[in-house]
């Protein structure tokens, strides 16, 4: 399989600051996604999972937030004023800049910052459906970078080897995405796919 990043952008509405935000075109349900953030020149940036559509930065599905005074907050929206936090950190990243980890299993969601346990909540609410990924920019720029995503093993089946028949195998993928100039553009993008026999 393969991943892009579709950029995009949407006026904010009610701020003369524009929100800019870039979604991964494939349905994510439990992952872990690594990546480095720099919020020094943004009011925040976030990150938008199990979102079930891209048509604007903000909407349904979990929110989770970085402020330039390195506040980390946890949300699940569902619906317009439908707002529930889940998690608040107020001095969980030491600066603007930070490498965070993100882990989604069921409702159990894990954020770690610079390596530190930061997040460890279940929602109580009814699980969410696998949704996209979605980065997000307000009131700035917002720099994210040195991604790594990890699906887990998946049931697609595998090209059949030496005639064999075609069986499932279990297949770690990992993505990675570097995004130097920050512009949410994601030219570069390198698949690998792990079946663990080798021959990955």
């Amino acid at each position: 399989g393969s991943a892009d990043m579709i950029s995009a952008t949407a006026e904010a509405t009610g701020s003369a600051s524009n929100i800019r935000y870039a979604a991964m075109d494939r349905i994510l349900g439990n992952f872990e996604f690594r990546f480095d953030v720099d919020v020094s020149g943004a009011a925040f940036g976030a990150l938008r999972f199990r979102a079930p559509g891209v048509d604007t930065g903000f909407g349904n599905g979990y929110l989770l937030r970085f402020t330039r005074t390195g506040t980390v907050m946890l949300d699940r929206v569902d619906g317009e004023n439908q707002v529930t936090e889940l998690a608040y950190a107020g001095t969980a990243m030491r600066g603007a800049r930070a490498a965070i980890r993100l882990s989604v299993e069921g409702r159990r969601i894990r954020v770690f910052v610079d390596h530190l346990p930061t997040i460890d909540v279940v929602d109580e609410g009814p699980e969410l459906a696998a949704g996209a990924l979605v980065l997000v920019a307000c009131g700035g720029a917002v720099r994210f970078d040195n991604f790594q995503l990890e699906t887990g093993p998946n049931l697609f089946p595998a090209a059949a080897v030496n005639g064999a028949a075609l069986h499932r195998v279990a297949t770690d993928m990992s993505l990675r995405m570097s995004d130097p100039d920050g512009a949410l553009d994601f030219r570069g993008v390198r698949l690998d796919v792990d079946r663990g026999d080798g021959h990955g």
